[in-house]
């Protein structure tokens, strides 16, 4: 193993996110090296400052770090770019897994993935492939490391031995703000998932004949603001058949399913919603805007054909935000559907949809209430 890239030991968000990191960053450094020696051996040393003002004079982002492995990717599937006529010979195959890894990284870098030994073995497997491409010798035996040791630990028959792995400092402080994000998630989990903490003391019984909400017996709609069908619509989307539920003091309303509490939705206003592009993370799906429609690329699904509701209000708000034809969607385990502007190269906000107006338990899922 590769003295700058541990072996992760307890499979936490932290170790993840941190090895992820250095990884990250020495993936960039053999890259960079690679494409430095093959500009000197022509005598050409300031081609990062050349392709700076490129990028400058087209309007594109300007990256600071030549070793930054975003910038050697997108420069290495530019075909005129300085750095595609210096690279190794590459597999047919290498256009593509470089830019799924590009997506990747970045997807890491912006703390918008779970760090799960799913998602790391995900990245570990599209690095080996694009190391490979490369001929990146010196990374691929920590790779394989890391690649077996992931998979251990995500078929849980890794045994642990002493502390938790320990990164530099830089990396664990990106490692610390990914882990306060995943706690942040299991505080305050999307709706239709499991609350993880003691249950709110206010009971309230959910009538499904009545579409009404009780307490003590009395209707306590009026509670609910101007939206309260609407509340108590979406409520029942996700507890169908009624039941007593709780509120916490926050306003979280649960439901339970065999004394297992689900967040089912808000007695107020959903305190996440004031930070909607950067709550949660994405599904690890992949999602295409197509003609009319949305497809995960994953399932090789059409949303239109599988979810319950009628998706013309989904599709009329990709077209009314002009999103082009067969690019790349995001969504977040909250609902939360984006996508990246080709121009900006910011992350932009659709819409916030519910589980009936996507793929079929992607979103959470309905339950049956302990009295069913």
């Amino acid at each position: 193993m590769s003295s700058a890239i541990p072996l992760p030991n307890h499979g936490t968000a932290f170790e993840f996110a941190g090895i992820q990191y250095l990884l990250a960053q020495e993936f960039g450094r053999e890259f960079f090296n690679l494409v430095d020696s093959r500009f000197r051996n022509h005598n050409v040393v300031s081609w990062f400052l050349q392709i700076q003002d490129r990028r400058a004079i087209e309007k594109q982002p300007v990256y600071d770090d030549a070793k930054d492995p975003r910038f050697l990717l997108k420069e290495a599937t530019f075909w005129n770019s300085e750095i595609r006529l210096v690279v190794p010979e590459v597999t047919s195959g290498f256009d593509d897994d470089a830019k799924k890894l590009l997506k990747t990284l970045n997807n890491w870098s912006h703390q918008k993935l779970d760090p799960t030994p799913e998602a790391f073995l995900s990245l570990l497997v599209q690095l080996e492939s694009v190391c490979i491409s490369l001929q990146l010798e010196k990374l691929l035996a920590p790779l394989d490391e890391l690649i077996d040791r992931t998979k251990l630990i995500k078929n849980a028959v890794w045994v642990p031995t002493g502390v938790e792995t320990s990164v530099t400092p830089e990396a664990a402080d990106f490692a610390d703000k990914v882990k306060r994000k995943v706690e942040e998630v299991k505080r305050r989990p999307p709706v239709g998932h499991e609350w993880i903490g003691k249950p709110g003391d206010r009971l309230i019984e959910l009538s499904r004949a009545t579409k009404d909400v009780y307490e003590d017996g009395l209707s306590i709609k009026h509670q609910l603001g101007l939206d309260a069908d609407e509340k108590i619509a979406s409520w029942l989307r996700y507890y169908p058949m009624g039941g007593r539920l709780r509120v916490d003091t926050d306003g979280a309303v649960l439901g339970f399913n065999q004394g297992v509490g689900y967040l089912i939705g808000w007695f107020g206003e959903d305190p996440n919603s004031d930070n909607r592009e950067d709550r949660g993370f994405y599904l690890p799906n992949d999602y295409v805007f197509v003609e009319n429609d949305i497809r995960d690329s994953s399932a090789e699904l059409l949303l239109s054909e599988v979810a319950v509701e009628s998706v013309d209000w989904v599709i009329n708000k990709l077209v009314e935000a002009e999103v082009p034809l067969n690019t790349e969607l995001n969504m977040s385990n909250y609902g939360d559907l984006t996508y990246v502007s080709g121009e900006s190269g910011e992350e932009l906000l659709i819409a916030t949809l519910h589980k009936d107006l996507w793929f079929p338990g992607q979103l959470g899922e309905r339950l049956s209430s302990d009295e069913d």
